[in-house]
């Protein structure tokens, strides 16, 4: 890793934030600097230093891979926007911009997939989920800013496990809090400090 991040005409990479591996053995990172996405093969070599060229980003940050769709999703954090990508760069699909309305984001940062090919961001700045079908119309959201149980103030990461419960990193609680599928508290675990089981700034 510490190869990879170096600036140099080998490894263009200034502040990588994101990244996605895909089946065919590559991988994605995001670099919210450069505002482009970097493809490098599985030996961690540079495949493609400027993937998905007519993608113009503001700040790319979250990356996943979508296997129901075969393709690589892209949150632009600035551009209150994501993007479905084909695995040979093709911009396939774009939505949202700024606001509070469904389907509307404020400085989006993490995306997963759920096995029915549901989308899951964190709308970090609208203190929510947000559950977007394959085609990136509006599902669900849940969340409200808060400081108590079930409620974000600086959500970041999010992922799902097989049984579809929700994982959602909130950097300001370093903790991890899980829901059910509707958004329903389940538990949460962590604290900040520095001993086993607690963090400072979680995000991924």
């Amino acid at each position: 890793a510490h190869d990879l991040v170096t600036g140099s005409d080998a490894s263009p990479l200034v502040t990588p934030v994101g990244v996605a591996a895909v089946p065919d053995g590559r991988f994605f990172v995001a670099d919210s600097s450069t505002r482009k996405i970097v493809a490098f093969s599985a030996d961690g070599t540079v495949a493609e230093d400027s993937f998905a060229p007519d993608l113009e980003l503001q700040r790319p940050t979250g990356l996943c891979y979508d296997p129901s769709g075969q393709r690589l999703l892209v949150v632009d954090t600035l551009g209150c926007s994501i993007h479905a990508l084909s695995l040979s760069g093709e911009v396939q699909a774009s939505t949202g911009h700024r606001g509070d309305g469904p389907g509307e984001f404020n400085f989006p940062i993490g995306v997963t997939t759920g096995p029915n090919g549901d989308i899951y961001i964190v709308d970090s700045m609208n203190f929510r989920v947000q559950r977007l079908a394959a085609d990136f119309s509006f599902v669900s959201e849940f969340g409200i800013a808060g400081n108590g149980p079930g409620s974000f103030t600086k959500p970041k990461g999010v992922a799902l496990d097989s049984e579809g419960h929700v994982y959602v990193v909130d950097s300001m609680f370093d903790n991890i809090q899980v829901f059910d599928r509707d958004g329903n508290l389940l538990l949460a675990f962590g604290s900040g400090g520095t001993a086993l089981g607690n963090f400072y700034l979680p995000t991924g």
